[in-house]
């Protein structure tokens, strides 16, 4: 179901206007520009960058999640089971299925092995990580 809303809806902010993106509109620009790719061609620190993350994360937050309406900063009591691979984990980050190996073994990115021995990742885990690439 599509709920049509007028342009300026989605314009708010004190400090200077910001648009508030649907994370429905995140993933189809993610789906025609790839953000993981653009992310990575801005400086890390940068307002673009951080931005592009911020997409990224509701990107992974609805595909691990669905697009039932929900914050990303949620209480870590009420996270669910949904979890991705560590090639989703890395499309979503815009880095290598190694390089999410790689801070899995560091300790950088949190995640649980299955029992098929397949690494779990929960969007948390993953905003967590990128957050602190960020």
């Amino acid at each position: 179901m599509s709920i049509s809303r007028p342009p300026e809806w989605f314009v708010h902010g004190l400090a200077g206007p910001s648009v508030q993106v649907p994370a429905s509109v995140a993933a189809w620009i993610d789906a025609a520009a790839d953000l993981g790719r653009l992310r990575q061609q801005v400086p890390h620190g940068s307002e673009t960058h951080a931005v592009l993350t911020a997409l990224l994360l509701l990107v992974a937050d609805r595909q691990v999640n669905g697009s039932r309406a929900r914050t990303l900063r949620k209480d870590p009591q009420a996270a669910g089971n949904s979890t991705m691979s560590t090639t989703q984990a890395a499309e979503r980050a815009g880095v290598t299925d190694s390089g999410i190996r790689l801070a899995i073994a560091e300790q950088r990115l949190r995640a649980t092995k299955t029992t098929t021995g397949r690494w779990a990742i929960t969007a948390d885990d993953l905003a967590s990580y990128i957050a602190t690439r960020a």
